[in-house]
Parts: structure tokens; sequence; C-alpha cells
């Protein structure tokens, strides 16, 4: 079976390259087009701004894994009961150092992410964030990447609707 899904996909993905390859050579234009719009687009003003620093993103990681971790905590037994006061207490001092964050700057922070910034705020995050069952807190901390990596392409890549220009 996976031998031949292999080869279905193998075949699909010569197809696909052999038609895209033959499009381009029949519509220059087009692809000329292309090119002028990703050059473009590489010059909007997100892609030339200066760093921005992660700062509002470390405070929101740190606290969303403290508080993942209390969450852990008091739901070892499989109920929240009066025992797990102390985890409640420590969620509740989470809540001004989220109240401390700007929100306003968050997304072009994620925009301005880079490698570097991801795996430093990976790494604040996996600091925090502490699980019994340890195969499900790598598995979420490995998917932090991901979902950075998915929030910044959505917000760089959808495009906000553009207003007509008053005559």
């Amino acid at each position: 079976m996976a031998g031949a899904l292999g080869r279905w996909l193998t075949q699909a993905a010569i197809v696909i390259g052999r038609w895209f390859f033959v499009y381009v050579l029949s519509h220059p234009g087009v692809v000329l087009g292309w090119l002028l719009q990703l050059r473009r687009l590489f010059r909007r003003k997100e892609f030339v701004m200066e760093k921005i620093g992660i700062e509002n993103l470390e405070k929101v990681a740190k606290s969303l894994g403290n508080i993942g971790t209390q969450l852990d905590r008091a739901w070892a037994d499989k109920q929240i009961n009066l025992e797990d006061m102390d985890e409640g207490i420590a969620i509740v001092m989470e809540l001004p150092q989220l109240a401390t964050v700007k929100y306003s700057q968050l997304d072009d922070e994620v925009k301005d992410l880079d490698e570097e910034e991801k795996v430093r705020m990976s790494n604040t995050f996996k600091s925090a964030f502490d699980l019994k069952n340890d195969s499900v807190e790598q598995n979420i901390e490995e998917g932090l990447i991901i979902v950075l990596g998915v929030i910044r392409f959505v917000m760089i890549f959808i495009k906000k609707p553009v207003e007509a220009p008053a005559a």
C-alpha cells in the first residue's frame, strides 16, 4: 500500500512539474507579472523595517507555560478541588504578568520573528512548561515552533482588503 502511494505521489509530482514547466514556457508574460508582484511584496514596509524584539511574546510564552504547568499539577488526580488551591493561586499570580503585555504590538513582533527569536521564544516556553507526561510535553513544545511559523505566514501573506482610492 505504502509503495503504491509513493509511486502515485511521484507520478503526480512529475505530471505537475511538467505542466508547470510547459506553462512557464508558454506564458512568459504571466510569469514576469508574478515575479514583479513578488518584488513589490518584498519591498513592502514589513520586510524592510528594523528588528522589533520579542519581549511581549516572551511574556506571553512564559505565562502560558507557567499556567499550563499549574493546570497539569492541579489535574494530576483527575479532578479540581480545594487541595489544588496552591496551583490556583499560582495561576492567578500570572495574570499581572499578562496584563503588562502590549497586545497591540504582538502582531508586529510575530511578523518580525526570525529563526533565532523563534528558538529563544521556544526555550522561554520550555523553561516554564513542565508536564508529568514528557512525551506530551515534547509534542506541545515542538508544536509551538510550527504554530509560530503558520501564524507568521498567515499574518504576512494574507492580504487585508484594499480600499478603493477616493476619486
